[in-house]
């Protein structure tokens, strides 16, 4: 049906995300605002004149958020990031990259295989990853995401389109929390076990309180502490996860896709509510489906609430799109 709720605000969850990404296009790419901050301050203006939805209520919260949690990552980015580089292909950097494969089932129906690769990136190496990120409220298993669909689909996707091998996605999760650092003054450094802070920010703070470097020996301890639970795979407020693939996995994942593909293009596939513990906060049609396992008539909710999905606004980002046309 294709629908989506009639004028009204957007999510808000997914609009800050949408917005996070494009502070960091910019960032990684052609940094044309120099700080992601400045990106993000340019974005609700982009939203307006991309899309017909309104701002979020909660715009200004949103965006407050958003830089100090911007802020935070640029301190991570410059002591743990940049031996990930962006990978440049025919001149241009390989941020929020639209791809669609034409495909075939084994019956032969032509489908497209569609997504997006947040970044490219090269580790010290020179394998080739991607980079995917996300905004969170607390982080996800990283067992969990070893075998997450997205890993083995976008590496497959990868190799399709550019012909060169990627060993994996990396994923990249920025906690929805304001970084702090500990308290100081001239001379004194917490040492609270109960506060949230990190390496990062509880150095700057022992070079503000100790300038002549002597610093006493229980803050040290605290301060090589910290580290010995952070590397460069993450802390309390960014965290990174590497999910490598094999061939073998990449070609196991092509099976896995044409055999979804073929029962989405199946017309007698019977469809059902499949709900979850996110419907809550990431779906509009819950009503809707609490009102159709009553018993009840949706079809004037679904008219009176919501409309067909017009296509999505892509004007913010600056997109290139790769069409891999299957032979087979």
């Amino acid at each position: 049906m294709n629908l989506e709720p009639t004028a009204a605000a957007p999510n808000s969850n997914l609009w800050f995300g949408t917005a996070m990404h494009y502070a960091l296009e910019d960032y990684h790419g052609h940094n044309e605002f120099g700080k992601p901050m400045e990106a993000l301050v340019h974005f609700p203006e982009r939203w307006l004149e991309a899309s017909d939805q309104p701002l979020p209520d909660d715009t200004y919260d949103l965006l407050e958020l958003g830089d100090k949690m911007l802020k935070y990552y640029m301190l991570w980015d410059k002591q743990n990031g940049r031996e990930y580089k962006t990978w440049w292909y025919e001149g241009e950097p390989q941020v929020e990259i639209t791809f669609s494969i034409d495909m075939k089932t084994r019956r032969g129906r032509r489908f497209q295989y569609s997504g997006r690769f947040d970044r490219i990136v090269k580790d010290p190496m020179g394998a080739l990853w991607i980079q995917d990120y996300k905004t969170a409220k607390r982080l996800p298993s990283k067992t969990y995401l070893q075998i997450d669909a997205q890993a083995g689909a976008y590496a497959w996707a990868a190799r399709r389109i550019f012909g060169v091998h990627f060993e994996g996605v990396i994923f990249t999760h920025l906690l929805k929390q304001v970084a702090k650092g500990p308290k100081f003054k001239p001379g004194f450094v917490s040492v609270n076990k109960a506060q949230k802070t990190s390496g990062i920010l509880y150095k700057k703070a022992m070079r503000r309180a100790f300038p002549d470097n002597i610093v006493p020996e229980k803050v040290l301890d605290f301060y090589n502490g910290l580290l010995e639970r952070e590397d460069t795979y993450g802390d309390p407020f960014v965290n990174v996860t590497q999910v490598r693939k094999t061939p073998e996995a990449l070609k196991n994942e092509e099976k896995k896709i044409l055999l979804e593909s073929g029962d989405m293009l199946n017309p007698r596939l019977v469809i059902y509510p499949n709900p979850t513990w996110t419907c809550v906060w990431d779906c509009p049609f819950m009503n809707a489906c609490l009102e159709m396992d009553d018993g009840q008539d949706i079809d004037e909710i679904l008219e009176a609430e919501f409309q067909v999905r017009p296509p999505r606004p892509e004007a913010w980002f600056k997109e290139e799109a790769f069409v891999w046309q299957d032979s087979h």
